[in-house]
């Protein structure tokens, strides 16, 4: 009987050891399985921020090009003088700050509006 229990204790040991075996492998592939769909995602989502990123420096460039044009010299003059009624000073409305130049600057106005001074109200 001593025999027959020790091959009996072979065979269930052989036997565990191939389902210990058997359940590896099975757990090795899912791991595979698993790493290659989430690689997966992650090249899919590196791919659409790479999209966002192109959009969004295009829409940039737009920005840019619009902010450029909008602010060009040529455009708020254009708008200063249509809307605002704003004009050049002529040389006697211009006032010169400095040492030299320390006495009060007079009252003026602009495109005909009045500067508040003491005769105009």
């Amino acid at each position: 009987m001593r025999r027959a229990s020790r091959i009996a204790l072979r065979m269930s040991s052989v036997h565990a050891r191939g389902v210990v075996l058997w359940v590896a492998a099975l757990a090795t592939g899912m791991i595979c399985v698993w790493e290659h769909v989430y690689a997966s995602r992650l090249a899919s989502n590196i791919e659409d921020l790479g999209d966002r990123k192109e959009r969004i420096e295009a829409e940039i460039g737009f920005l840019r090009m619009e902010c450029a044009g909008l602010s060009s010299r040529e455009r708020i003059e254009a708008y200063a003088t249509e809307h605002l009624g704003l004009r050049y000073p002529t040389g006697d409305e211009v006032v010169r700050l400095g040492p030299e130049h320390a006495r009060p600057a007079p009252q003026t106005s602009y495109a005909g509006r009045s500067a508040g001074g003491p005769d105009n109200g």
